[in-house]
């Protein structure tokens, strides 16, 4: 019977008992990146997978001390050892493949963009949220919506909507007053934020 993975070899970087990592593709960020910073770490790495190319996994592997190159997918989901995956494929297969790591209780960590649509957002809020229910041994996860206070958010001139958005929208969903100092730089932007927020009709 042919075996779609190969082993590599240990890793010699002393691993660690607590991350058992693998990648998920095996492009450039897979290869410029991830592997690189990965390697660097005391993370166990334990499997790189290859999408469409399965000679990239190999040379992967054989780079940054990965133990399997492999095309076998499910030998990650599978594997109850990895407890971290990576995920750094085409676009449009990141949020299957986010489900799938966070059904089987991994954490996960997903090269931008997340999802390509709406649905496939809520479907991974969905998923998350019912992963919260099923614990990993050893392991206690909660999220609490809880006010502190007030939050001041200082917006920066680069990105100013993303970040700035991002920022004052975590606040008030925990029911934070926000005072807002867009950049100098970005000032019309800011003023449009603030638009927006008056359109939601958040109280004053």
């Amino acid at each position: 019977e042919t075996s779609n993975t190969v082993a590599i070899g240990k890793n010699e970087a002393g691993p660690s008992k607590k991350c058992v990592a693998a990648i998920i593709g095996s492009g450039n960020y897979a290869k410029m990146t991830l592997g690189p910073s990965l390697s660097k770490s005391k993370a166990r790495l334990k499997y790189v997978t290859a999408m469409t190319n399965p000679a990239s996994a190999k040379y992967i592997a054989e780079r940054y001390g990965i133990e399997n190159a492999t095309t076998e997918i499910e030998n990650v989901f599978k594997d109850p050892e990895v407890n971290s995956v990576f995920i750094a494929t085409g676009h449009n297969s990141h949020a299957d493949l986010c489900c799938r790591a966070l059904d089987v209780n991994k954490h996960v960590f997903v090269e931008k963009p997340l999802c390509l649509t709406a649905d496939e957002l809520k479907r991974i809020i969905g998923t998350y949220r019912s992963s919260l229910s099923s614990q990993a041994p050893g392991e206690t996860s909660n999220l609490f919506y809880e006010p502190r206070g007030t939050a001041v958010v200082i917006g920066p001139w680069n990105f100013p909507f993303a970040i700035s958005i991002g920022m004052i929208s975590a606040a008030l969903v925990t029911g934070n007053t926000v005072i807002y100092k867009p950049s100098s730089n970005s000032c019309v932007t800011g003023s449009m934020i603030c638009s927006v927020l008056e359109q939601t009709e958040l109280p004053e």
